[in-house]
């Protein structure tokens, strides 16, 4: 499963990162006073999460960061993807923060995040796919094999849908999609795909109960 960072509302962040022998994070603007949990708690512990430039350890896996503490400001010095670690960071010049995921195996550690205050400006740092979504895609058997359909159906967006079931929910004896949706960091909410009895299907709106 890919990495992802989500703000969920003003004041929180989400994020699940995995890293392989490579670096991974993300950063954002404002927050003053930031709650950090990271877990699992096996995966990492506190003696490998750094703050600021003097590479500071928590005591535990949820702790609180300031940007009023100068021991915040800056980042520990390390070699990405071969130091170990979380390092986390706040930059007072430019009111950002930084978190950055750091290990030469393989690791994922998920991220929640309440700042004090409004933050804006959040950004993925070197994830290959930000969205972790694909195109759907949708065949239709006939005699002899599949029809790719997808384009002209109109199920062609790029959803983080990872189980679907065909049924006429509308009992219009059409036979209608649902998309159950979810992501690494944060659920989405499920698709009802109403089949127009054309060839084509729409979505409909609020509909992700299948109400």
């Amino acid at each position: 499963m890919p990495e992802e960072v989500v703000q969920s509302d003003s004041n929180t962040v989400l994020a699940s990162i995995r890293v392989s022998g490579n670096e991974k994070g993300f950063s954002f603007y404002g927050g003053t006073s930031l709650q950090v949990q990271i877990d699992p708690a096996w995966t990492i512990t506190p003696t490998d999460i750094f703050i600021g430039s003097d590479g500071v350890n928590p005591p535990a896996h949820t702790f609180t960061v300031s940007a009023d503490d100068v021991s915040s400001a800056g980042l520990l010095p390390h070699a990405a993807g071969i130091d170990s670690g979380v390092y986390i960071g706040y930059d007072p010049l430019s009111d950002q923060w930084t978190f950055l995921v750091s290990n030469a195996a393989v690791v994922r550690l998920n991220f929640v995040i309440t700042a004090s205050s409004s933050v804006t400006g959040l950004e993925p740092i070197n994830f290959v796919n930000a969205d972790n979504a694909l195109a759907d895609r949708l065949f239709l058997q006939h005699e002899n094999g599949f029809d790719h359909v997808s384009a002209a159906a109109g199920v062609d967006l790029p959803l983080p849908c990872g189980s679907v079931t065909a049924a006429d929910f509308d009992n219009d004896m059409d036979v209608d999609l649902y998309l159950v949706c979810t992501t690494p960091a944060t659920n989405r909410p499920n698709i009802l795909y109403e089949n127009l009895g054309d060839g084509r299907f729409q979505s409909v709106l609020n509909a992700g109960g299948a109400a």
